[in-house]
């Protein structure tokens, strides 16, 4: 899974961002920004698993002066990232997310704490009751153009 992110230089800061997964820094320096961002996301999937380290790895690279890619080897911790922001962007709790989904609060919370990985299918049904659609782009891994 590949996500997108942002960056610039503005008055001597750098500034990035990964909207996605609610991260925004700023930074004396473009090196000190990646690393700061890199580490931010680490933290991210951190709190997927109840603050215990993830064996997950991903990597950031740069497409261009302002964007940059990053790509996660595992998706069900930025899945359950993504859900979890989505419904609290929404104002949603878990069960009521449930209940719009008639499943069990239980069951939907082990696929926000990255416990269980929902299927292309599920992840749509869960997007669509939080309002969202998914948008598939497929390219070749290493095609620079982007979607």
């Amino acid at each position: 899974m590949i996500l997108e992110g942002r960056f610039k230089k503005n008055n001597e800061r750098w500034i990035g961002s990964i909207p996605d997964l609610n991260i925004l820094d700023i930074q004396d320096s473009e090196k000190k920004l990646f690393l700061s961002l890199h580490k931010l996301i680490n933290e991210t999937l951190k709190s997927t698993n109840g603050g215990k380290l993830v064996n997950h790895t991903f990597s950031i690279k740069k497409m261009s002066r302002i964007k940059f890619f990053i790509s996660f080897d595992e998706s069900k911790y930025v899945t359950a990232i993504l859900l979890k922001n989505l419904r609290n962007k929404e104002y949603l709790t878990q069960l009521k997310i449930s209940e719009l989904l008639k499943i069990e609060k239980g069951s939907y919370g082990q696929y926000e704490c990255a416990k269980r990985e929902p299927s292309l299918s599920q992840f749509e049904k869960f997007l669509k009751a939080l309002g969202y659609e998914l948008k598939f782009c497929i390219e070749k891994i290493d095609s620079k153009k982007n979607c």
